[in-house]
């Protein structure tokens, strides 16, 4: 079978065999003069006096600033002060948590599966392990955001899971949330050994990887994902869900394929522009690429994609994308 019907065939199985993790991702904090405009600080006055219970004066503050950033445009979003530290160390490639993935099947909260490296993953805990209790409060009859929520330990403290095993046991197991790496860089399926597998065509070298989102090691975590390979004939590089993320990731990501020319220019409301070109150092081979994209591919993950095709090294595959700046 030549190698550009391979590189389809392993792009069709890359849509069929994986999950999209859609996330959103948040924009710099809004500041504000330090004198309120006259509008806003009549309007706390009246919510003061007038409503009937007392609100802080920092939660005004914060809703006005969220109100503000709203305004700008559909992408724009405020962080609270309080969620500041989560995103720095999210976009560092940083989580700080239990590491499990919950749903609701059957009317039971079972576990998807947990984070490579995390506390859950540590644990032992599996797929398909049923969560009956978190911390002594059985979990049956709350909804999905309401056990996501008490598996968040906002303050760090240890958590009690009262579990019905996999194998039809009963077992209870502690988890101390910490801080562990994101995996945003990952394969088909992962192996017996649980590495990834990137291979879905051995004989021809055609590999699938996944960028979930790009936080700053993004670009190391797929160079090291590529050198596993004793060979590159082709690539599947699934961008569907990905909500953007660090620019300097996608930059180094898009240079990867690119020996030369522009990657993106970033233009200031200044009128100054910021060229990124691509180097021929580290270049990947010059094999097929085709790129798959949804509705959901956004910001940094657009750049990437964008490149690529204007460049004329890779086939665009799926959906128009979100378009977001």
């Amino acid at each position: 079978m030549p190698r550009r019907n391979l590189i389809w065939l392993a792009a069709i199985l890359a849509a069929a065999g994986a999950t999209a993790l859609v996330v959103r991702t948040p924009a710099p904090q809004v500041g504000g003069p330090p004198a309120m405009p006259a509008p806003l600080e009549r309007a706390q006055r009246l919510i003061r006096e007038n409503y009937y219970r007392p609100i802080p004066a920092e939660d005004l503050n914060c809703a006005a600033v969220s109100g503000m950033v709203a305004a700008l445009d559909e992408f724009s979003s405020f962080i609270p002060p309080e969620k500041v530290d989560a995103f720095q160390r999210r976009m560092a490639g940083k989580i700080c948590g239990l590491g499990l993935v919950v749903e609701f099947r059957d009317g039971q909260v079972r576990v998807v599966g947990p984070l490579p490296d995390s506390p859950a993953h540590r644990a032992g805990l599996f797929g398909g392990d049923r969560i009956l209790s978190v911390n002594g409060r059985a979990v049956a009859a709350e909804t999905i955001e309401k056990v996501r929520e008490l598996l968040d330990c906002p303050d760090e403290s240890p958590v009690r899971l009262e579990l019905l095993r996999a194998a039809g046991r009963r077992e209870t197991v502690h988890l101390a949330p910490r801080e562990f790496p994101l995996e945003t860089v990952t394969g088909l399926a992962r192996g017996p050994d649980g590495a990834w597998i990137y291979l879905v065509a051995p004989d021809e070298g055609i590999a699938y990887f996944r960028i979930r989102e790009f936080t700053e090691d993004t670009g190391q975590q797929f160079q090291r994902a590529v050198r596993q390979l004793s060979r590159l004939g082709g690539v599947v590089l699934d961008l569907r869900g990905n909500p953007g993320g660090a620019r300097p990731a996608a930059i180094e990501v898009a240079d990867l394929f690119l020996r030369d020319g522009p990657i993106v220019v970033i233009e200031g409301r200044d009128g100054q522009s910021s060229p990124h070109a691509a180097r021929e150092a580290g270049t990947l081979p010059d094999v097929p690429v085709v790129v798959l994209v949804d509705s959901h591919t956004a910001s940094a993950a657009e750049l990437v994609a964008g490149a690529l095709r204007a460049a004329d090294r890779a086939v665009l595959v799926g959906e128009r994308t979100t378009g977001r700046p």
